[in-house]
């Protein structure tokens, strides 16, 4: 028969049990801690490595009804397909640049809209490469249309001013079919089309631009900087306005709108916004960068569908 433990035994076995259950403790939220640290530093590290490697290139198609008031039956269900932005130069891929045309290409639009940024210049060799790039895009089966971005203009201490360039740029996209609509508007099957030079250039005239064309027509109007639209001069005009620039800031924190946008109006960061006097603002995030870094804001190709816009859309 089994005899039963020494005191001494009971003892030393409760001073272990006991030991072992305040240790277990202690470590456990050591353990807590250390894995909880652990799990941040993996989670912020995968976090940078998609920001920097992964988002700069992780394109969205977006979808956008465009109501326009008195469109014409012959354009109801035609597509514009707006990108910009793309930045071409020594650190935007020229591979995923061609990949996202051949997005474009691949939607077959009937219209093509460019809002400016064709290149990071610095020299002319950058309007080549765009030119080359853009080639083997297709071109809408009505229009491909653009105007120029501040990075169109060169830089300078003087800021984007360089009027050659842009110029140097229009006749070489015209000569591949691009046409830059530079402070004029178009007009295809009673849609007039808009452009006006970038707001930071040296060029630009709005009421000018604003007055071409006939004014009854349902309008698009293309610009590069979305702080155009609060600039005098709009009274008249009634449709939508097609901007980029803001690259939609890039990054932007979860809840929060995003720290650094290159426009006056931070409420014009992306997307669509209603204006004042029956106006539409929409702003397209871009596909290029000047920073190769993207966190919650993709890069975009927009895609609107044109509709005739009813009685109570065009009373709002």
């Amino acid at each position: 028969m089994k005899s039963a433990p020494s005191p001494q035994s009971i003892s030393e076995s409760d001073s272990v049990v006991t030991g072992s259950v305040d240790d277990g403790k202690r470590w456990s939220r050591r353990r807590f801690l250390a894995t909880g640290v652990a799990g941040s530093f993996a989670a912020c590290t995968a976090s940078g490595a998609w920001a920097l490697w992964g988002a700069p290139h992780n394109v969205e198609l977006v979808n956008v009804p465009m109501p326009l008031r008195d469109l014409p039956d012959s354009l109801i269900g035609k597509t514009i397909v707006q990108i910009s932005d793309l930045h071409v130069g020594p650190i935007v891929s020229h591979e995923y640049l061609r990949h996202c045309l051949e997005l474009v290409s691949s939607l077959e639009p009937d219209i093509v809209a460019v809002t400016g940024d064709f290149v990071s210049y610095d020299g002319p060799a950058r309007i080549d490469e765009a030119v080359s790039l853009l080639a083997d895009m297709q071109r809408g089966k009505l229009a491909t249309i653009a105007v120029t971005g501040n990075h169109d203009f060169g830089f300078s201490r003087d800021g984007f001013t360089n009027r050659q360039v842009a110029d140097a740029l229009t006749e070489k996209l015209d000569g591949i079919g691009i046409q830059l609509l530079r402070n004029s508007a178009i007009e295809i099957g009673g849609l007039r089309l808009l452009g006006v030079d970038d707001f930071w250039g040296p060029t630009h005239e709005l009421d000018e631009t604003l007055s071409s064309g006939d004014g009854d027509r349902p309008s698009v109007m293309l610009c590069h900087n979305p702080d155009f639209v609060d600039q005098p001069g709009w009274d008249d005009y009634r449709g939508w306005i097609l901007a980029g620039h803001t690259h939609g800031g890039q990054v932007r924190l979860p809840f929060c709108k995003p720290p650094i946008l290159p426009i006056r109006n931070r409420d014009y960061a992306a997307g669509e916004i209603d204006l004042s006097g029956s106006r539409t603002l929409y702003v397209n995030r871009g596909l290029g960068y000047l920073r190769k870094v993207r966190l919650n804001v993709r890069p975009e190709i927009t895609v609107f569908e044109l509709s005739r816009a009813a009685l109570n859309d065009l009373a709002s």
